[in-house]
């Protein structure tokens, strides 16, 4: 749920500013990051037992974070432009994007989520030995998270786009 909660602060702040006829290259990343932070710490006050402490470096990952929500941010800008009152959801993805260009978006979006997910991990701190642990698991997780992208993109153009998700554009 931290990660919904944090993907619709993103998405709203992206159609706040279509709605308000702004662009999307205009959007105010640093302050949808600040809010993002807002709901990983929340959420990291509600883990904290006292013989675990967990420090989290954002410097090590904000760039990443950053990209998403500008990735994110276009997306939900070109899908707000193409949809009329009248389409459905999957009609304006249609209407926005060839099925390659919906894989393209699609797996830049998990690509980077999986990426932040990876150093979030790497540059959040526990007591030894649980940090030894978790690097190890980090890039396990890593790649399955990546495979499991694939998976799904696919998976996604195919219900969207029917035939046309198999070729390549």
């Amino acid at each position: 749920m931290k990660e919904v909660d944090k993907d619709r602060i993103i998405i709203n702040a992206a159609a706040a500013l279509f709605r308000s006829g702004g662009q999307v290259d205009t959007l105010a990343v640093d302050a949808v990051f600040e809010d993002t932070k807002a709901v990983d710490k929340a959420f990291v006050r509600k883990l904290l037992v006292p013989s675990l402490s967990v420090t989290v470096r954002y410097e090590d990952f904000a760039d990443i974070r950053k990209g998403r929500i500008r990735c994110l941010s276009r997306a939900v800008h070109g899908l707000l432009a193409a949809w009329d009152e009248a389409a459905s959801f999957e009609d304006a993805v249609r209407k926005a994007y060839t099925a390659q260009q919906f894989k393209d978006v699609l797996t830049e979006i998990l690509h980077l989520y999986n990426l932040e997910t990876k150093m979030v991990g790497k540059s959040t701190k526990f007591f030894h030995p649980f940090n030894t642990a978790l690097n190890l698991f980090s890039d396990t997780l890593f790649d399955s998270m990546e495979e499991t992208s694939v998976v799904l993109v696919g998976e996604y153009a195919r219900t969207l786009f029917g035939d046309e998700a198999h070729a390549k554009t």
